[in-house]
């Protein structure tokens, strides 16, 4: 038998750091989750996803974002450091201890950020000032320094008591720490502002006060951003000299970038589809260079090959990831057997930040397992009795359906169409800001064909073709179409719909009005803009893209500005004649001259297909859009569960 060669070596090289060694250098990076109960309490639900991430082969799983008290907490449940949650927090870190992983939380003070209505305590920070929701922020005396360096020490020494081996402090992204480092908030003119020894004093005082409370066989790992991305806020010029400073204190930097106090800088904390991968890489290459400590980096590194070259480059020592281990767990276990092939992939879609703002429970939109790992079992279970499946579509619900169908042990044929596999999803070829949906799309296909589903490209599957198959279950996942606005000129030759400008490029004119501003009209024109044409959409309520959550909405905006294309809102179209389209804002009418008009208004499900075949097949089921038009992310998540109960 052949010597196992690694196909990722860097990452998968250990790392000792005190007397802990790492079994890798790939981290779960901390994230946020929100099924907690009774005073803070973790849920089973919440035990089950941190496990997991141990489970699938993490160096260090990080519970994320938890407040030092709860008088300045944050604006979402969080877990409390109290000792009634001792038992289940201990449990929490058995869970991650047990896989191999090595138990880490994050401590953190939302400082002038904190959620007053939760507390009834007015929120603290470096200065005193009035937020824009009228909330009076009031300027920390020392008493209240000291108060603040004694909780994160407290609940330092409780974590460690809970089985804890480590903790990150959080002294980036714009939160207490950072507020008293950043010139930009910071502008005190006492012992604690000014200059950069000044301003560094409470977050000094602060690990000092945890080191002392957990010792120096405790893992303390400090969180920081290298820059804030703002000229007026912190810089590499000021966050080296000051990790070099508290170097001998701390055992890892965690170097990241961005605040979450402003939009777009959050933008740079949790990078989205109009970020580069790894944006936040040459932070980390920087600071490894002036410290002596391990130094960790973060930011949309979404593949073992990249973790693998920023490694090899020695641009830094770990690396973390959050996202990509959302949409798989098992990302770490995949690259270390080299099945990296199997990794589903992050779309970058900030679905899992979207929905806690929103929702308040955590998921993704590409793993429908994400806060429901002890509902649904990581390794899909056999069925009980072999059947003959066949699934209508290739997009990624009929993908999700032939993948889960096959795993399960039964006979899977999936018929489409098209030439390709991917359905409405193949659009992304053609998008270079849909690289990230592109590689889930691929991912799906190469899933079906490894499996060894019987695809059946260009197929015309009508009734004759399904009754010929004597399927024992149909899964119909003929996807959507989309809906022609019923506006006089709306079947001219120099009008098409959102969908068919990925195609028809060439017949695409240099001047596009596009009827439509939700978020599929406005991906369409950033599209088109970015071919150089110039690009107005009318939209007829008062928000464009208001279908898009708060932060993918944010990074919509920006490359909006960028890219120059203009958004009427409160305007309807009229009609569209040979110079461009007639629309009617404020009460007047007046012409928008274009060579192209695109219309995109929303899709509706492709029904004629079930019509014709809800009882072709013993068991017949819709799945995706063709039961109810939604996103990428509900069609793979229906189809998920559904194909489980055949």
């Amino acid at each position: 038998m052949k010597d196992y060669k690694l196909k990722f070596p860097k990452l998968f090289e250990p790392l000792k750091v005190g007397n802990v060694v790492y079994r890798n250098r790939l981290f779960a990076s901390p994230s946020m989750m929100s099924q907690v109960i009774d005073g803070g309490k973790p849920t089973d639900a919440l035990i089950g996803y941190y496990r997991e991430k141990a489970k699938g082969g993490a160096a260090q799983v990080t519970v994320g974002d938890t407040p030092v008290d709860q008088e300045h907490a944050l604006a979402f449940p969080g877990l409390c450091l109290i000792k009634p949650n001792m038992p289940f927090l201990a449990e929490l870190a058995f869970n991650i201890e047990a896989y191999g992983a090595v138990p880490s939380f994050e401590l953190n003070h939302a400082g002038w950020m904190a959620n007053p209505e939760l507390s009834g305590s007015s929120p603290i920070s470096s200065i005193s000032f009035m937020r824009g929701d009228g909330v009076q922020v009031i300027q920390m005396d020392e008493d209240m320094m000291k108060r603040v360096a004694d909780n994160f020490a407290k609940s330092a020494a409780f974590i460690k008591k809970c089985g804890f081996k480590a903790a990150v402090l959080h002294g980036g992204h714009g939160w207490l720490l950072a507020q008293f480092l950043s010139p930009m908030v910071n502008r005190r003119t006492d012992e604690y502002g000014g200059n950069e020894e000044n301003r560094a004093r409470f977050p000094k005082m602060v690990i000092d006060a945890v080191r002392k409370a957990v010792g120096k066989d405790f893992i303390l790992e400090y969180r920081i951003s290298g820059t804030e991305y703002d000229p007026a806020g912190l810089t590499l010029n000021e966050t080296i000299p000051f990790v070099r400073s508290i170097q001998d204190k701390i055992d890892l930097v965690h170097v990241s970038g961005g605040i979450d106090t402003r939009l777009d800088l959050t933008l740079k904390a949790h990078p989205g589809i109009f970020q580069e991968h790894g944006c936040n890489v040459f932070l980390a290459e920087a600071m490894k260079k002036s410290v002596d400590i391990p130094v960790v980096t973060v930011g949309a590194i979404s593949s073992p090959q990249m973790a693998e070259e920023v490694l090899a480059a020695e641009k830094a020592d770990v690396v973390a990831m959050c996202r990509a281990l959302i949409a798989d767990p098992y990302f770490p276990v995949k690259a270390r057997r080299n099945l990296d092939d199997e990794i589903s992939p992050c779309t970058r879609c900030l679905h899992c930040r979207g929905h806690m703002d929103t929702h308040k429970h955590f998921s993704c939109s590409v793993n429908p397992r994400t806060g429901r790992e002890n509902r649904y079992p990581a390794e899909v279970p056999s069925a009980p009795k072999s059947k003959r499946i066949v699934v209508l579509g290739g997009g990624p619900a009929g993908m999700k359906a032939a993948i889960n169908a096959k795993k399960r042990g039964h006979e899977v044929i999936l018929a489409d169409n098209r030439a390709k596999l991917g359905g409405q999803l193949n659009f992304t070829d053609f998008d270079a800001h849909k690289s990230d949906l592109r590689a889930q799309k691929n991912h799906l296909a190469y899933m079906v064909q490894k499996l060894g589903v019987d695809i059946r490209l260009n197929t015309q599957a009508d009734r004759a073709y399904i009754s010929g198959l004597k399927p024992d279950v149909l899964f119909v996942a003929a996807g959507a179409v989309p809906i022609i606005p019923k506006i006089k000129g709306i079947n001219g030759s120099k009008v098409m719909g959102a969908i068919d400008t990925y195609y028809k490029m060439e017949k695409v004119g240099a001047k596009v009005v596009i009827i439509g501003g939700g978020l599929v009209g406005v991906e369409t024109a950033l599209f088109l803009a970015d071919k150089g044409k110039d690009v107005t959409i009318i939209e007829m309520t008062s928000t464009a893209f208001a279908d898009a959550n708060r932060l993918h909405a944010e990074e919509i905006r920006l490359a909006v500005k960028e890219h120059n294309v203009k958004i009427l809102t409160e305007t309807a179209c009229i009609s569209i004649n040979g110079e461009g389209v007639i629309v009617e804002t404020g009460g007047e009418r007046k012409l928008i001259k274009a060579d192209t008009v695109v219309y995109s208004v929303g899709m509706q499900s492709n029904t004629a297909a079930y019509a014709e075949l809800y009882d072709a097949a013993p068991e017949v089921y819709r799945i995706g859009d063709c039961a109810k038009v939604g996103t990428t992310g509900t069609a793979i998540q229906q189809a998920y569960v559904q194909s489980l109960e055949v």
